[in-house]
């Protein structure tokens, strides 16, 4: 399936992302990232077009949840995608990754039109936001940073990027997310900074640590785990922090 205002990067899609068979470092999402959500108001922040998809792993253990992106086509694309929800359409789409999901205990619904309600009935916003520039109208019990804060080219933005991501967090809510890294900078990186998918910063753990601690965000879980199945980016750091109340 191919959606419209994909964005080309080398030889592939982003959007195919989104429809290909369930890999191991889409499985690490899952369970490094997704399984922390917990309930209440969720925003996925820089959403891209794969936000729906994570949805699929919380969206019976919220309230509601909110897509923010500053990239018009992102947010077009998961527009198109929540009018194709069905349970046709998911088990058709993404079968394989709710059956996975369900075994893991990753998610608790019963059956695939009970996940094709939730979808539907929680979905509360999804806009063109541009956190950095923007101040939000809503806070959330947990906001998701998925690829968003990779973006950085210095220390200083990504801590003003974390500065403005905690803005969105009530009190004793959670941050939570994960950024790869590259293992060295090449045409294919230059084309992601270039498309602000990367940034020149390519920030480590110790990064992350620097810019949650200028933010006076408590840090639950900080670590780097391994992501073999991306060519040059290797490794990831996964992150949960929260607000103290």
């Amino acid at each position: 399936m191919q959606l419209k205002n994909a964005v080309e990067i080398g030889d592939f899609c982003r959007s195919d992302y989104i429809y290909w068979p369930l890999s191991s470092n889409k499985k690490l999402v899952f369970d490094e990232v997704i399984r922390r959500v917990k309930g209440g108001d969720v925003l996925d922040l820089g959403c891209g077009e794969a936000g729906l998809y994570w949805a699929l792993g919380y969206t019976d253990k919220t309230d509601s949840v909110s897509f923010l992106d500053i990239n018009e086509g992102h947010v077009q694309s998961i527009s198109e995608q929540i009018e194709k929800i069905s349970p046709d359409y998911l088990n058709e789409n993404f079968g394989t990754t709710i059956d996975w999901l369900k075994e893991k205990s990753i998610v608790s619904h019963r059956d695939i039109t009970d996940l094709a309600t939730d979808l539907i009935e929680k979905i509360d916003d999804v806009s063109v936001f541009d956190f950095q520039k923007q101040n939000p109208s809503k806070t959330y019990d947990t906001a998701l940073c998925i690829e968003s804060l990779q973006v950085a080219d210095n220390q200083e933005t990504l801590n003003s990027q974390v500065v403005n991501v905690s803005r969105f967090i009530r009190e004793n809510g959670s941050l939570i997310g994960i950024s790869w890294v590259y293992n060295e900078f090449n045409d294919h990186t230059q084309g992601l900074v270039n498309l602000k998918y990367d940034g020149l910063l390519n920030p480590d753990q110790d990064a992350f640590k620097k810019a949650f601690e200028y933010a006076g965000l408590q840090i639950i879980e900080l670590k780097t785990v391994q992501t073999p199945d991306i060519n040059n980016y290797h490794k990831a750091v996964v992150f949960h922090v929260t607000k103290a109340g």
